[in-house]
């Protein structure tokens, strides 16, 4: 018997599809607050020429369900594509945005326990024949993962000619994850390699012991978040300039300056965050980014503002945001410039209310590292809100330990850290003084963001005063 299906996905459903644009704008963590827009040019999605060598992205992490693997490059993730579904990727077509295959994940839930798998595979033929009209050409049992699984391969029947494979997974004794791509059957040879190399990055993940971990560092960032005072607030102030350069690949990319401040907002003491952030590739203009970030210790009140603009003089596009915490309810303005028929900005409000006592306020999650104790390991998480999904991310950030660090051919003790900004994303690692001062960061991708100076930012890009004097006119206080 073939239990419940929890993520059941119809093909004549997929491509179907409306196109749901995906941005990160808003991921913050100790990266710029909208760093994430500044990348969302292309720079990791290496699509591979005609799928002959499959490249593969970001990490995707799902704790929940108890499973990460890598998913093709230059793929669109689906944050919520349907309630059935765990999460898809889907692969578009460079000139008509055409659907070309998807990559899905499900479920499936059973109440037999000792399941015969042989048994169940022989079952299972019969239902995707009869349910996803699937001719099956074959059926094997081989382990993925470390895990037993049931290999299906079929053409489904009628007009379009599609051809999917699935493998369900038995992650546990009575839960099959289920992965499953499909695409055009004249494309079968490219979607197997896709899918192979996929899986190929598949982990496993105790649930039992995910839950425990996260309910734990659920927890300890409770106690954290209220045992910021006024005091520590203003103690963990850097007044100094923060200085740094963004490095990918070998390359020097971009700088970003910090200065930090206390200030008051609505007769409220606080924290101030100012940022200038510039990102250039070749052959692409500058990408400029401004951002401003108050707090208050209790994050009873928070105001944040981001411009972001393409181009030294004169925009080619740009967008704002504008947001307020003010106790439990965030409004938040999102908008951006729209070039046809005649440049104007398009606007869209939000509101989210807010799971106060996990709620980490952007402003301190810039200063993560300085406020928390750096003498013993621990994980900590919060709720972090997204502005253009309108949704929170879990944060955790996480002390590893001691560590040394080679700068400037000069050896450094540090503490070594790293910062998941999300629960479906793999974290940065980062190395830190015993007082909390980013000294290097290191993302999956490659990207490496790296303290310096400010004569070594002029050194890399001379027209850094120039970019910083065309931020600050971009506007927020």
């Amino acid at each position: 018997m073939i239990g419940k299906q929890t993520g059941r996905v119809s093909a004549a459903g997929l491509y179907n599809t409306p196109t749901l644009m995906e941005r990160i704008m808003n991921r913050h963590g100790l990266l710029p607050a909208a760093l994430a827009v500044l990348l969302t040019t292309g720079l990791y999605a290496q699509r591979a020429d005609g799928e002959t060598n499959i490249k593969l992205g970001k990490r995707y992490i799902d704790q929940l369900r108890g499973f990460s693997l890598r998913p093709p490059a230059g793929t669109q993730r689906l944050r919520k594509p349907s309630p059935s579904l765990l999460v898809s990727w889907v692969r578009r077509d460079a000139k008509t945005g055409a659907i070309a295959w998807t990559l899905s994940i499900q479920q499936a839930i059973e109440k037999q326990k000792d399941l015969n798998l042989k048994a169940y595979a022989k079952a299972l033929e019969q239902k995707l024949t009869l349910e996803q009209n699937l001719r099956v050409e074959s059926s094997k049992l081989a382990p993925t993962a470390g895990k037993p699984g049931i290999h299906i391969r079929g053409e489904i029947a009628g007009r379009g000619k599609l051809w999917q494979r699935q493998v369900w997974l038995l992650a546990e004794p009575q839960r099959f994850l289920i992965f499953s791509i499909t695409g055009p059957a004249a494309t079968k040879a490219t979607l197997e390699k896709v899918m192979d190399a996929a899986l190929g990055t598949l982990r496993v993940i105790n649930l039992e012991d995910a839950l425990k971990a996260r309910k734990e560092n659920i927890e300890r960032g409770k106690v954290f978040l209220k045992a910021i005072t006024d005091e520590k607030l203003k103690a963990a102030v850097d007044t100094q300039p923060q200085w740094y350069l963004f490095r990918m690949q070998g390359d020097y990319t971009g700088f970003m300056k910090v200065l930090e401040s206390t200030s008051r907002r609505e007769n409220r003491n606080g924290v101030e965050i100012r940022k200038w952030v510039m990102w250039k590739t070749p052959k692409a203009p500058p990408r400029l980014l401004k951002s401003v970030l108050f707090t208050t210790a209790d994050r009873s009140l928070e105001e944040w503002k981001d411009r972001f603009q393409v181009g030294l003089i004169e925009a080619r596009s740009g967008s704002r945001e504008d947001g307020i915490k003010q106790n439990e309810l965030i409004v938040c303005s999102l908008a951006e410039t729209v070039r046809k028929p005649r440049p104007h900005w398009q606007e869209r409000a939000k509101k989210k209310i807010v799971p106060e006592d996990i709620y980490l306020s952007k402003a301190i999650g810039d200063m993560l590292s300085r406020l928390v104790d750096l003498t013993r390991p621990a994980a900590y998480s919060f709720a972090s809100y997204t502005s253009t999904a309108n949704a929170f991310d879990m944060r955790t950030f996480t002390v590893v330990g001691s560590d040394s660090i080679v700068i400037s051919g000069k050896r450094m003790e540090a503490v070594r850290v790293l910062d998941q900004a999300a629960a479906d994303v793999e974290p940065a690692t980062l190395w830190v003084d015993r007082k909390g001062r980013i000294l290097r960061m290191h993302t999956e991708e490659g990207l490496q963001m790296l303290l310096s100076t400010y004569a070594g930012v002029l050194q890399r890009f001379p027209n850094a005063e120039k970019a910083l004097a065309v931020m600050d006119r971009l506007g927020g206080r």
